[in-house]
């Protein structure tokens, strides 16, 4: 599929503001400023402040800059930003770093292992739906995030030994997923000011931080032997035969965290939203769940006979997906004809992309026979809810299995509606949050 006409310079967007640039258009709506874009051309020109940003519009370029020249670039000014919050982990590595610790951790989160944390995201939905009752009011956007973050420390540390990084991962990391995006729209000198704002994420940083520490102090207290990840990332070897020092480890966590909660979270609450506004979806996912479950799910691979649900799962994930990332150049190359110099920072929007009616006709329509077996092929680049190429989510599995899981838990009980005149929002920050909004339990 062509990109269309070779252009020799990219047309700049309109709209930027003198010193801010584009800053406030996209702090001010971040998802209709990249759903914009495509209007100007396949690459556009951005400024975030004084740095100049190549947007994306068209999945070729996209599956370019991922996949096929993978090796020119490197993870780019949002994992910059997020290396502060994290360090230096496999969520903000690049190269052969990456690959190095992607060698120890992907192994951890195949799917064969993944059979070993059913145990804890069941344990994590039980523990969240256990007071539920028929006719209760139900703050969904807040009950996924509990099952997403339970499941994730459940499976991350040793038995009673989360509480606490739980606790602080609730309380801390809305903090700092909310000042990255501010970090990333405004300049540098911003970053360093002692704003509010920027003290507050320092202290979340050093909140979670420590958590982590003291979680693996505890760790290293008690003999070997255990399943949980952290065990296997104290005792992982590197390609030297050398083991990662604390930091290292209290790096990776913090990865999986950051990575594993918020995001997983929010698609739980989207797919008791969407089952909730399609009625016909709904009785398709729920009797489908009903017969998996006569027959006994009790191991990741029986998950798979969930197959309507997966599409209704991949719908949602389509609709409700990450607002953007980017790359940067490491030499001098060229995009859909526009010469990029080193350090040239690439920005695309997976939530534009997958709204785009050239790659998803009809894309508002919520229709999860987009991806029956038979449908045109989605070009490369076009569905990105868990990325692409060498840096594609390591966890992409375990959050399948999670989801899947709360979905027969819950669907085989209960049926959540929405209450008269809800109405949720779109919150962007780096994934895509519902607003706060409740549903109806009904037992089924």
């Amino acid at each position: 599929m062509g990109t269309g006409p070779t252009q020799t310079s990219a047309p700049p967007v309109p709209g930027a503001w003198p010193v801010l640039g584009h800053a406030p258009a996209l702090l001010r709506d971040p998802l209709r400023f990249f759903g914009s874009l495509a209007d100007h051309g396949d690459v556009v020109a951005v400024r975030l402040g004084p740095v100049p940003v190549y947007a994306l519009t068209h999945p070729a370029l996209v599956h370019q800059v991922l996949v096929t020249d993978g090796d020119l670039y490197e993870r780019g000014r949002l994992f910059d930003k997020l290396s502060r919050i994290v360090g230096h982990g496999l969520l903000t590595s690049s190269g052969p770093p990456h690959r190095a610790q992607r060698r120890i951790v992907q192994p951890l989160f195949q799917r064969d292992q993944i059979a070993c944390h059913l145990a804890a995201m069941r344990a994590a939905v039980g523990d969240v739906t256990s007071a539920w009752r028929a006719g209760q009011r139900v703050a969904i956007e807040s009950a996924g995030n509990d099952i997403a973050l339970l499941a994730v420390t459940n499976s991350l540390l040793p038995p009673r030994t989360g509480e606490e990084v739980a606790r602080m991962v609730k309380e801390n990391l809305p903090v700092l997923m909310r000042a990255l995006v501010l970090q990333i729209a405004l300049p540098e000198w911003w970053t360093r000011l002692p704003a509010p704002g920027n003290r507050r994420a320092e202290r979340a940083v050093a909140n979670l931080r420590g958590a982590i520490a003291e979680a693996l102090t505890r760790h290293r207290a008690v003999p070997a032997g255990r399943s949980d990840i952290l065990s296997s990332l104290v005792h992982a070897r590197d390609a030297a035969g050398k083991p990662w020092d604390d930091v290292a480890v209290i790096d990776q966590a913090l990865s999986l965290l950051v990575a594993g909660v918020e995001t997983t979270g929010s698609t739980l609450a989207w797919v008791f939203h969407e089952l909730a506004r399609h009625p016909h979806a709904e009785r398709q996912v729920h009797d489908e769940i009903d017969a998996a479950a006569a027959e006994g799910i009790s191991d990741p691979r029986q998950l798979r006979r969930l197959i309507y649900t997966t599409r209704f799962l991949q719908e949602t994930l389509r609709l409700h997906t990450l607002s953007f990332f980017m790359r940067r150049t490491l030499e001098p190359c060229e995009l859909g004809g526009v010469p990029l110099t080193a350090g040239a920072e690439v920005v695309l929007s997976p939530h534009a992309l997958h709204r785009d009616p050239r790659w998803h006709p009809n894309p508002e329509t919520f229709d999860p026979d987009r991806f029956k077996p038979g449908t045109p092929a989605i070009p490369k680049g076009a569905y990105l809810p868990f990325g692409t190429g060498a840096h594609r989510c390591v966890g992409e599995h375990f959050a399948f299995t999670e989801i899947l899981t709360a979905l027969t838990m819950i669907c085989s009980r209960w049926r959540l509606r929405h209450l008269p005149g809800t109405r949720v929002r779109e919150i962007p920050r780096i994934e895509v949050h519902p607003s706060k909004f409740h549903m109806l339990l009904e037992e089924r």
